[in-house]
């Protein structure tokens, strides 16, 4: 039996109670342990992110503006070539005290009893978000060429097997290289 390891949850909290009213900034690197605590299955891709939180304190309210920058190294989904992926996200958040589950895009809402915020379930989501769908830098961007052998290769073996174990075994070399 396979003991499974227990990951050190990692958390970007901010205590703003006994902060002066004004701008205040905190910054956090998000790296691929922050990223692996999301996810069940081990990750591929490299992440090498900023965060940048300023907050700002008024008499009766707090407002956030969360600022991503960095990379993430990805895989084509048609080629299987290599690619740093460059992020950069603004988003501006009003925080406000109640009932959590109300919470939105724009409004954060923590508890009444709460001192601190925790912006690591933001920042993910923000990470998420920002990365296409269908990641394809051959198509993109004009620096980066499309693997032609292994889009041959698909295109010969196409009728011999299915697309999807084709890929799955071009993947496999891919990362025993």
């Amino acid at each position: 039996m396979r003991r499974k390891e227990s990951l050190h949850k990692i958390e970007y909290i901010i205590e703003y109670t006994d902060l002066p009213a004004g701008s205040h900034l905190f910054e956090f690197s998000v790296d691929n342990a922050f990223m692996q605590q999301y996810h069940s299955d081990p990750l591929e891709n490299n992440f090498n992110i900023q965060a940048e939180i300023t907050l700002t304190k008024h008499n009766h309210s707090l407002q956030a503006v969360v600022k991503l920058k960095g990379t993430i190294s990805v895989i084509c989904d048609k080629c299987l070539v290599p690619y740093v992926y460059p992020i950069e996200t603004e988003s501006h958040l009003l925080i406000e005290r109640g009932n959590p589950e109300n919470s939105s895009d724009e409004i954060l809402i923590i508890e009444e009893n709460d001192n601190k915020i925790n912006f690591s379930q933001y920042i993910y989501e923000s990470i998420s978000l920002a990365l296409p769908y269908r990641i394809v830098p051959c198509e993109v961007f004009d620096n980066i060429e499309c693997d032609q052998e292994v889009l041959k290769k698909i295109k010969e073996d196409l009728s011999d097997k299915n697309k999807s174990s084709i890929f799955a075994e071009l993947l496999k070399n891919k990362f025993q290289q």
